[in-house]
C-alpha cells in the first residue's frame, strides 16, 4: 500500500519539477535594464519603456515629468534631446541629434 501512496506523489514532483525549469531565455537588454531601474527605483528616475518583443520603444518618458527622447530600439541610444510629451516625434528625421563637430 506505501508503494501507491509513493507514485502520486512521484508523478507531482515530476510535474512540479517540469513546471519550474528555466526556459533558458535571457532577459532582453531592455528588460534587464527596466528590472534594474525598479529595483532601485527613487522619484523622478528614468525607467525604460520595453515592447512585446523586449527592444525598447522608440519614444521613451520620465513618467513624472512627462519629458521623452527618441531611442534607437535595439540599443536603447538617445537619438533626440527630451521634448515636452506630445511634441516629439520620432519618426521624423529631425529627431536625430547632430553629431558632427563643429
Amino acid at each position: 500500500m506505501s508503494i501507491m501512496l509513493k507514485k502520486p506523489f512521484v508523478a507531482m514532483l515530476v510535474v512540479y519539477f517540469l513546471a519550474n525549469i528555466p526556459r533558458g531565455e535571457a532577459d532582453s537588454d531592455c528588460e534587464e535594464k527596466r528590472r534594474q531601474a525598479l529595483d532601485n527605483y527613487v522619484l523622478g528616475k528614468y525607467v525604460p519603456q520595453c515592447d512585446d518583443n523586449g527592444n525598447y520603444k522608440t519614444v521613451q518618458c520620465w513618467s513624472d515629468t512627462n519629458h521623452c527622447f527618441c531611442v534607437d530600439p535595439e540599443t536603447g541610444e538617445e537619438t533626440s534631446a527630451p521634448a515636452k510629451g506630445d511634441s516629439i516625434n520620432c519618426n521624423s528625421t529631425q529627431s536625430t541629434p547632430n553629431t558632427t563637430n563643429q
